[in-house]
């Protein structure tokens, strides 16, 4: 299971906005994962691996048909999903309950989409596959942040990066 996480958590860090639809998708299954643990606890992995399958496929078939609902759906899940994680990797033991810190994060999530597309996208798809790898290695508190930020900036950058080049190659034509 690492190793999906590992492959899964490279692919948003490096090329989260360019495969939005992964993005949203992978939004998805986070997403059912955490309703179906949540939901269904005394049952088996497998009904919980489905239901986040499901999830994940309906909201990469969103992306296609509905791209700006879907993006900002997505970027509720992925700020809520990065804080809350972060927050827990962190063990911040703060006198809120993790649905509060998962709204504060969607809540920001939702705005980055909104009024910066390009970047929400290249933001939050780094943030999540960041959240990913730093979760998959589960390194201790202090080092956690330092990675965490570390590879969000890198695959911030390193998206712009394909940006730039793409819009530099289309003003040449």
């Amino acid at each position: 299971m690492i190793f999906v996480e590992v492959l899964t958590g490279l692919v948003l860090l490096l090329a989260g906005r360019r495969l939005y639809w992964f993005f949203i998708g992978i939004a998805g299954f986070v997403l059912g994962v955490s309703v179906a643990s949540y939901f269904f606890k005394g049952e088996s992995q497998w009904v919980v691996l489905l239901i986040a399958l499901a999830a994940g496929l309906v909201g990469a078939l969103l992306a296609r048909s509905l791209q700006k609902l879907a993006l900002m759906v997505a970027g509720f899940i992925a700020g809520g999903y990065a804080l809350a994680t972060l927050f827990k990797l962190l063990k911040f033991n703060l006198p809120v309950e993790t649905w509060l810190l998962y709204l504060v994060g969607g809540i920001i999530g939702v705005s980055l989409v909104l009024f910066l597309f390009e970047w929400a996208l290249m933001i939050l798809s780094s943030a999540t596959g960041a959240t990913l790898l730093v979760d998959a290695f589960k390194p201790a508190p202090p080092v956690t942040i330092v990675l965490f930020v570390i590879l969000v900036c890198a695959g911030v950058l390193f998206q712009a990066g394909l940006l730039t080049r793409k819009r530099s190659l289309r003003c040449r034509r």
